[in-house]
């Protein structure tokens, strides 16, 4: 974990990201969520920037490569299928942060994160490469989303 924190330190971020990281290791962030909202903020998360075709891989494990080393790509999403993309996605950013298996650096001038998850088994489950403020961008779509469950109810 220290990577990502002594970064977030020296870029002068931590602050910013108190409340993101108490709701990423929050355990319950879909407590009562339907697959139709989960569903939702997947969509919402599939139309940031830079994710496509060539980027965003969302597949049984037999069907992805995972990469040894960073690539020589600014962004990359490699996920194995499991209880709901969204729900998937923002697992594998805890895991990894939880578990040390994070790395930040800049590219162009942008901080990035890259982030390797692996399942109960030991085998990799993820490869997320992105800008670090994706992640931001993730949480307001949740809440986003949050805030549309809640006003149903």
């Amino acid at each position: 974990m220290g990577k990502l924190f002594n970064r977030l330190v020296d870029e002068g971020l931590y602050k910013d990201w108190a409340s993101l990281l108490d709701w990423l290791f929050d355990d319950n962030r879909f407590q009562n969520w339907s697959s139709g909202y989960v569903g939702a903020l997947t969509k919402k998360i599939k139309r940031l920037p830079q994710i496509g075709d060539n980027t965003y891989f969302y597949d049984c494990a037999k069907n992805l490569i995972f990469p040894t080393e960073r690539t020589d790509h600014n962004m990359l999403i490699m996920m194995t299928k499991g209880d709901g993309e969204a729900k998937d996605f923002i697992r594998h950013i805890r895991n990894g942060i939880a578990h040390g298996k994070t790395n930040v650096f800049k590219q162009n001038n942008e901080l990035y994160v890259e982030i390797v998850d692996y399942s109960k088994n030991g085998n990799q489950s993820a490869y997320l490469c992105m800008p670090i403020n994706y992640i931001n961008q993730i949480h307001k779509l949740y809440q986003e989303v949050k805030k549309s469950k809640d006003k149903t109810k």
